[in-house]
């Protein structure tokens, strides 16, 4: 695969500097946001931590066809692919398990971006709103030219540009959380299972389901704001 002329090794590394400037306060994110949280928080902690910590290791852990946070990246996106592919195959088959038609292609471009913006965008802005520590312009554009470069590896097709600034990113990061968090029945049994399988259970899911009753990521949300 080769590297596109836009990337600038020079910004990759500032943006993987950045990172460990900032690793304490965006592994609170991480934890507040629930990402780390569920029966395979050890497992999640260790796959998410170990694939961060290798792509803003150094750039010759990113060099392509050697480094080992290369690796790691295109072993996911093969990873993606293969549910892709699999999918697809089940959706033929079995339309009522899967419909391609009705429910999308699985790991489009949309979560990847999601993806991708959860590790960025989203760091800086949680990182703002909720413990006052806010990254320098340069440091955020440089912290997303990594992330872009990141994303391209693994199959992000940016034909908007949205990962060319910092102010594209936010608002495509708030664009896809308004698409993508539309609550529906499947998704509030989701979340109502999920808050109960906290051990021990959590008080603010008493208050939550006191309060507005199945859960959906709208309400959740509202709620949480006033705890």
């Amino acid at each position: 695969m080769a590297v596109p002329d836009w990337v600038d090794w020079n910004r990759v590394q500032r943006g993987q500097l950045v990172y460990w400037r900032y690793c304490h306060f965006i592994m609170k994110v991480l934890d507040s946001t629930g990402y780390l949280l569920g029966k395979k928080t050890t497992q999640r902690i260790t796959e998410t931590a170990q694939f961060v910590f290798d792509v803003a290791y150094s750039i010759d852990y990113l060099e392509p066809g050697s480094g080992p946070a290369w690796k790691s990246i295109i072993q996911v996106r093969f990873l993606h692919a293969g549910v892709r592919a699999r999918l697809s195959r089940i959706s033929r088959a079995h339309p009522k398990y899967y419909n391609l038609e009705e429910d999308g292609v699985p790991i489009n471009q949309e979560d990847q971006l999601a993806t991708l913006f959860s590790l960025s965008a989203a760091m800086w802005r949680v990182m703002g709103q909720r413990m006052d520590v806010h990254m320098t312009t340069q440091e955020r554009e440089d912290y997303l030219h990594l992330w872009r470069y990141i994303g391209y590896m693994m199959g992000v097709d940016d034909f908007l540009g949205v990962t060319l600034t910092p102010e594209r990113a936010d608002a495509c990061l708030e664009s896809i959380v308004l698409h993508l968090a539309d609550p529906d029945a499947d998704s509030g049994r989701l979340l109502s299972t999920w808050a109960r399988n906290f051990d021990p259970q959590p008080k603010w899911f008493f208050h939550i389901t006191k309060t507005v009753g199945l859960l959906d990521p709208y309400k959740l949300n509202m709620v949480l704001q006033s705890i």
